[in-house]
């Protein structure tokens, strides 16, 4: 494991999670759910092959050496965790305005 790598990724998921959650909170849930969605999107299709290295960096492994977590799984852990934050919110506004 490249330490500096390892720095790198850390420090863009942080940068990642830290702007969504702020767009989140203080200005729109739909911008917070497109600054997830776009900057994925838009460097697999403008800059595919270094994109592909840097989400296929290997971190550790698990089950002595049989499981691999690349930076593409870490990266899926935040999205995932983010977008269920994000819509359960939405979900409960939504839940809250109909019943007030």
């Amino acid at each position: 494991m490249d330490i500096v790598a390892f720095s790198i990724s850390i420090a863009l998921f942080l940068i990642l999670s830290v702007a969504v959650l702020f767009i989140f909170f203080r200005y729109s849930s739909f911008f917070a759910i497109l600054l997830l969605t776009i900057p994925i999107i838009l460097a697999t299709i403008i800059v595919p092959e270094p994109t592909a290295t840097f989400l296929s960096i290997q971190h550790f492994m698990l089950d002595g050496g049989n499981v691999p977590i690349n930076n593409y799984h870490i990266l899926f852990i935040v999205w995932t965790t983010l977008t269920g934050i994000i819509i359960y919110s939405e979900f409960l506004t939504w839940y809250l305005a109909k019943r007030g």
